[in-house]
């Protein structure tokens, strides 16, 4: 596999996991119905089985629990007057930002110096 193959599955990779974080982030306050409220995602990648390979990667719940309030007037409470909201820590989510834009622009900077290097070989 080459530069170009690696730095754009890492890319992708990263992409992939910052629209995960953007949704965790857009549902942090939302309210659902015990048991139907939403969970929070994150990207896992398998440990490669070979080097310079890529691992599988899934998408999985965060196995945190909901957040239990007592609402008894919220349209969604329970008949004991329960919702749910997510339990997303917006620090951890945060940080996980920042680690997968830093990431990208790491694999950005992998592919840019791999295509400077092509164009130098094919001008001489």
């Amino acid at each position: 596999m080459d530069s170009f193959s690696l730095s754009e599955i890492g890319m992708s990779l990263q992409k992939q996991q910052l629209n995960l974080i953007a949704q965790n982030v857009a549902h942090a306050n939302t309210v659902g119905k015990p048991g139907e409220a939403y969970r929070a995602l994150e990207l896992v990648v398998s440990k490669p089985s070979q080097p310079f390979n890529v691992g599988q990667a899934q998408i999985k719940e965060i196995k945190a629990q909901p957040i239990r309030t007592f609402d008894p007037n919220h349209p969604l409470a329970n008949n004991d007057g329960f919702v749910e909201r997510p339990n997303i820590n917006m620090a951890d989510q945060m940080m996980k930002m920042m680690m997968a834009t830093r990431a990208y622009e790491a694999n950005l900077s992998v592919f840019n110096a791999s295509k400077k290097m092509a164009q130098l070989v094919l001008e001489r």
